[in-house]
């Protein structure tokens, strides 16, 4: 039976990612998308990743995609800011969230904030905008605290909202302390 603490085969890879990792605690945020079959240890690499960012003094975040039905839309991302939230002490929360609250608190109601007032000419479209916004402000603002190395984890089930939100985050990524693993 193979031992968790050993790890095989993936040292090259594991090396540019933490070559990533530093470039992000630096402020040059990357992403790093990683493909192939299911059970070649995609998850593996990541969690091997994840004892690095710690060890090196990142705040690790996890979201994972539900491959079956009933999960709402955005889930990974849901599971994000959760615990963000619960492990950001309540004022330093507060002044990371900012504004972006009302719109957070679609996917996460604990973050509190009065919906926004809609004016009569808001399309789904920019509701969803806003609240990519928010999300992207708000993972910048606790990296610019503490470098996080964010994974997204079987990112293959996503939904199209959760797909989205990836590609808006990915487009401001250059000056954050933000590593995203995908």
């Amino acid at each position: 039976m193979e031992s968790r603490t050993v790890f095989v085969g993936r040292a090259r890879e594991l090396a540019e990612l933490e070559a990533g990792l530093h470039d992000a605690i630096e402020g040059r945020g990357r992403l790093f998308l990683i493909s192939g079959e299911p059970g070649i240890g995609k998850t593996r690499l990541a969690d091997q990743l994840a004892d690095h960012a710690a060890a090196s003094g990142a705040r690790v975040l996890w979201g994972r995609c539900w491959e079956g039905d009933g999960a709402p839309a955005n889930w990974p991302w849901i599971q994000v800011v959760r615990a963000l939230a619960a492990g950001t002490e309540r004022a330093t929360l507060r002044s990371q969230v900012g504004a972006g609250a009302p719109y957070l608190s679609q996917l996460v109601p604990e973050i509190g904030g009065e919906p926004p007032p809609a004016p009569p000419s808001t399309s789904p479209e920019s509701a969803r905008f806003y609240l990519f916004d928010a999300v992207t402000t708000l993972l910048k603002r606790a990296s610019a605290h503490q470098p996080v190395l964010l994974v997204l984890d079987d990112f293959h089930a996503a939904d199209l909202p959760s797909l989205r939100l990836l590609q808006f985050l990915a487009r401001d990524l250059r000056e954050a302390r933000l590593l995203v693993f995908v």
